[in-house]
């Protein structure tokens, strides 16, 4: 098992590319299709992890000023860190529409049941 440094320790340049890898795990992680109440668990888990350490990532690369020569050697990881962004929140807007959808399905479902359980007993007096 390797020992890695404590975000706090990491240089800005160091913080920008776990970012970047972070981004792309979390894009894995939402990508997957769960089948099972564990599977989600699992990967609703590895989740929170990752947005946590992205964000704590994000943080430490942003901790200090970059000087023009610094931005411009790193302007590759920049630039995916930004198209991995904007993946990730359209994707988000996806999933909570996606569930909102679901969620609007499910309580039309529940209506529908419970009035075919009124009109049934009404039937059956």
């Amino acid at each position: 098992m390797s020992t890695a440094k404590p975000i706090a320790e990491l240089t800005p340049n160091q913080a920008l590319q776990r970012a970047v890898k972070a981004s792309e795990l979390l894009l894995v992680e939402l990508n997957k299709n769960n089948n099972t109440a564990d599977e989600l668990e699992t990967t609703l888990s590895k989740i929170e992890k990752l947005q946590t350490l992205r964000d704590q990532l994000i943080h430490q690369v942003f901790s200090e000023l970059w000087s023009e020569a610094q931005v411009a050697q790193q302007a590759a990881d920049f630039a995916k860190l930004d198209t991995l962004d904007k993946q990730l929140q359209k994707l988000a807007k996806t999933l909570r529409t996606n569930l909102h959808q679901l969620r609007t399905d499910n309580q039309q479902g529940r209506k529908a049941i419970s009035a075919y359980g009124k009109a049934k007993g009404q039937f059956l007096r």
